[in-house]
This record gives C-alpha cells, sequence and structure tokens, in this order.
C-alpha cells in the first residue's frame, strides 16, 4: 500500500489537489491530503494527473506480433490504458467462435481489454442478446445498411431479452449520402427510445470514451475514473509552466498551453504498472485482462438512462 500524493487531479475542467491511497491495483482512498499519512508515499507534485482512456481499436484483432507491440504503443502515447475491439460475426453460430478468436488474438496485450462484436441488422435477435448475456459481451456493434428495414427488427423481443443483461446496441451506418444516414439515425432512435434499449453512436477509433458510454457498457467506474474502487489507470503529464498557478483557479478549458485531449502523456500507469515513461514503453505481453462486464448500465443516472435525445434525436 502507498499514497500517491500531492497531484493535481482534471477534474470538470479544474485542476484539484487530490492524493490517492492504492493497494492491490485499486484506489482505496481519496482526499484533497493526507498529511497523517506515514508509510509509503510517492510525492506527484509538479504532475497532472487525469484517468486513463478507453479506446476502440479496428485493427488489432488482424496485426502480427510485431504490429500489434507498435499498434500498443500507439495507443499508449494517446493515453489509452483500455481497448475495446470488435470481432466480425457474419452468421449467429459464429459467435462463440469468433468471441474465442478475439480473445486468442488479444493474448499477448499489455492493455486491458473489452471485447464486442460487429454484426449486421438481421442478426439482431433475442437469441442473440441471450449469448451475450452468457459470455458477458457488454456491447455490439449493429451494422446498418440504407437497404435495411429497421421495422423488421424484432424490437419487443429485443427489450424484453436485454431486461436482465443491458448490452448496448452501437449504431455503426453502413453506406448512403448525408440525408440517407441522418434518416437511418432518426429512425434507430427513435426505436431504442421506444423500446428503452440502451444505445449510442460508434466512438471514433483512438479516441476516449465519453463517461455516458462507460456508464452504460459497465465499464464505470472501474475503468475511465478515479474513485474509490477504481483500477488504478492514470495518465501523468508533467505541469511545466503552470507549477506556481493557483491549481483551484487554472480552468483546462480555457489553458491554451495544454490541449489535453491531443497532449501526450509523460507517464502511463495500467493497474499500477508503469507502461510508458516519457518516450520509454515498457510492454508486457499477456498483463492486460479481459474484462468482462457482469451487469452493463449498473450506474447510468435516471435521467439519462433512456435519453437518447443527445444521440441524432
Amino acid at each position: 500500500m502507498y499514497l500517491l500524493d500531492r497531484v493535481k487531479k482534471i477534474e470538470k475542467g479544474k485542476l484539484i489537489p487530490r492524493s490517492y491511497l492504492i493497494s492491490n491495483q485499486k484506489i482505496n482512498y481519496v482526499n484533497e491530503s493526507l498529511n497523517k499519512w506515514k508509510e509509503q508515499r510517492l510525492n506527484a507534485e509538479g504532475f497532472m494527473l487525469d484517468s486513463g482512456n478507453i479506446m476502440i481499436d479496428n485493427e488489432l484483432l488482424s496485426m502480427d506480433f510485431s504490429a500489434f507491440q507498435q499498434q500498443q504503443r500507439q495507443l499508449l502515447k494517446k493515453g489509452c490504458t483500455t481497448v475495446a475491439v470488435f470481432n466480425q460475426v457474419n452468421y449467429e453460430k459464429q459467435l462463440l467462435t469468433q468471441l474465442k478468436n478475439a480473445k486468442h488474438r488479444m493474448t499477448n496485450s499489455s492493455l486491458d481489454f473489452v471485447i464486442g462484436l460487429s454484426m449486421s441488422l438481421h442478426l439482431l435477435r433475442p437469441t442473440v442478446i441471450r449469448s451475450c448475456q452468457k459470455y458477458k459481451i457488454p456491447v455490439l456493434k449493429i451494422q446498418v445498411s440504407t437497404g435495411d428495414n429497421l421495422q423488421d427488427v424484432p424490437w419487443t423481443h429485443i427489450a424484453q431479452a436485454l431486461l436482465s443483461y443491458q448490452v448496448v446496441l452501437l449504431l455503426d451506418i453502413i453506406g448512403g449520402n448525408k440525408r440517407e444516414r441522418q434518416a437511418i439515425a432518426h429512425s434507430w432512435y427513435w426505436f431504442c427510445q421506444k423500446y428503452r434499449i440502451p444505445t449510442g453512436e460508434v466512438p471514433d477509433p483512438h479516441r476516449n470514451w465519453p463517461k455516458s458510454l462507460l456508464q452504460k457498457t459497465g465499464l464505470y467506474p472501474i475503468k475511465g475514473e478515479l474513485l474509490i474502487g477504481s483500477d488504478v489507470d492514470y495518465l501523468l503529464y508533467l505541469d511545466y509552466a503552470k507549477t506556481n498557478l493557483d491549481s483551484q483557479a487554472l480552468s483546462v478549458e480555457e489553458d491554451s498551453l495544454l490541449d489535453y485531449d491531443k497532449e501526450e502523456p509523460n507517464i502511463v500507469v495500467l493497474r499500477g504498472r508503469n507502461l510508458k515513461i516519457n518516450d520509454e514503453y515498457f510492454l508486457k505481453p499477456g498483463f492486460g485482462y479481459h474484462i468482462q462486464v457482469k451487469k452493463p448500465g449498473r450506474f447510468v443516472p435516471i435521467t439519462e438512462a433512456h435519453d437518447y435525445n443527445s444521440s441524432g434525436l
């Protein structure tokens, strides 16, 4: 057990002093300071801290070992500590095979990972949802083309199957012009809202997932946050010119010197292990573990549970 002390946490657009008590790859306690702590202490003064990022990567599953390692370095460079991969399923009977195939290909991952599946609209069936529950698959990419008829989907039965395990259905529109894509999105979100089905847009590759998606998929607050019980996944940025500024008054959003969505973190830590320090990478094949979500949507606020207006309605 040790104390990560005197770090400035990036929180709601401001830098707030924080100290974290860490044990067994988990955060045990959080406060502005823990001056009475007498055991091991890691002084992080001069650093700014943020939680590790969760990102999609569409290429890892098709790479050989060398390219796989290099791709992980690129993800770490962007602050990714957990990667989401999606394997394609063309037939329902392929579901378990493709899940096992993806897990096998991620065996050498240094990053934690969550496995989802991609499939066309015609495979969106209650039996598929029940298989996701059985194998703890929290998210699907549903590919919808301009020729698909959303009215053919058995929405009522899908909604019933989702009652016990809230798989998130991400809309992945294939082809079409702008007007056609907008029409598909509007119709999709209308059905999802009507039948109270968790959904959202597919995040861009190598972009951090929003908190709302982490909550829906059940990754929050173990991933994407630094709260009591969270995994010790964090990013540290050197606080170069800002060391002498008032951290309570500094607004990250107004600060033009450092854009945290684009800046490379100096240190990347996954479950307490350093994977990146400046320009050095410390990959450990097999260290990353497969996150199997037991209950998606546990921490979705009641006001947002079935509100999809931000997704295109």
